[in-house]
């Protein structure tokens, strides 16, 4: 694996939810999350990565401990406002590993390295998974 040097990323994170390469998830998000992803949007598409909480853990305080350290580099693909949030698709774009996080704001962001593409589906099974 080539040792390359990433930009750093807003970490989305999600409760009992794990995202595979190529596929979009629909997930609900708190409003501040919501806010700061649709005042990104203005200026472009966002990418963000997806990280999935350690078990027991829930949003209320994020820190680096509480993530497991392999996710999915995401692109936002829809937001839309709803009654206690936001409700997000977002489209897994590969998988990465998340090292280097930073706390700003209130928010988390961290710097990741692509894993590349692991095949461990023959095409019948990977397209079945993509079209569910």
């Amino acid at each position: 694996m080539e040792n390359k040097k990433t930009e750093s990323l807003f970490v989305v994170p999600l409760e009992d939810i794990v995202m595979f390469p190529e596929v979009r998830t629909k997930i609900k998000i708190d409003k501040a999350t919501g806010k700061l992803l649709k005042d990104l949007l203005k200026s472009g598409p966002v990418f963000t990565l997806a990280l999935t909480l350690n078990k027991d853990q829930t949003q209320e305080s994020i820190s680096q401990n509480r993530f497991y350290s392999i996710g999915n580099l995401v692109k936002l693909e829809t937001i839309q406002e709803s009654e206690n949030g936001y409700v997000v698709v977002l489209h897994s774009l590969e998988e990465v590993e998340v090292h280097n996080f930073k706390q700003k704001n209130g928010y988390l962001s961290a710097e990741y390295q692509p894993l590349g593409v692991i095949n461990d589906l023959d095409e019948k099974s990977h397209s079945e998974m993509i079209s569910f």
